[in-house]
């Protein structure tokens, strides 16, 4: 089996006067067409780990679906354990996907509230300037997987990974 690691960051939001509030849709992710997409792209029996940040573990935001391929690892403490694990990481705007990067293995951003987090928190860089292939929506998370290119890919990090005078510009 392999394992695919969904591990969105924090949002300041969910903490609104000790409530969740729920109205950002930066979390709606398509659980089972992103268990097909990957089984199809890369072959083999695929598990979801589901990590939410650490800070929102005590706060149910939705229910993760109740499924054999889909698995809450929000309370194991050492993220860098499950990093080793996966085959390959889904994140929105965690700094785990430069982690997970010098893996070499894929890494997606699934960016659904991206305006949103970038004026309420800001990026250190643009998310287009990174590696990662970038989806704002399940659709176009979906194409991310099922047209992932590995040597594109690989050539990106390597690049990303120099000096930034010479990074070139991925948009």
């Amino acid at each position: 089996r392999r394992f695919l690691l969904y591990a969105p960051t924090f949002r300041e939001k969910y903490r609104k006067d000790g409530e969740v509030d729920r109205r950002t849709n930066g979390y709606y992710i398509d659980f089972s067409g992103l268990l097909t997409h990957v089984r199809q792209r890369f072959g083999g029996e695929w598990v979801i780990l589901m990590r939410q940040h650490p800070r929102l573990r005590d706060i149910e935001i939705d229910p993760i679906p109740s499924n054999a391929d889909i698995i809450d690892v929000t309370r194991y403490a050492d993220i860098q354990e499950l990093l080793a694990a996966a085959d390959c990481l889904v994140t929105d705007y965690s700094s785990c996907a430069f982690d997970f990067m010098l893996t070499r293995r894929p890494v997606f951003l699934f960016a659904a509230d991206k305006d949103e987090f970038e004026k309420e928190r800001g990026f250190y860089y643009p998310l287009e300037n990174t590696p990662f292939p970038l989806a704002c929506d399940n659709e176009e998370l979906m194409k991310n997987i099922d047209f992932f290119e590995e040597e594109a890919y690989l050539k990106k990090v390597k690049y990303f990974l120099k000096d930034e005078r010479q990074r070139p510009d991925f948009s």
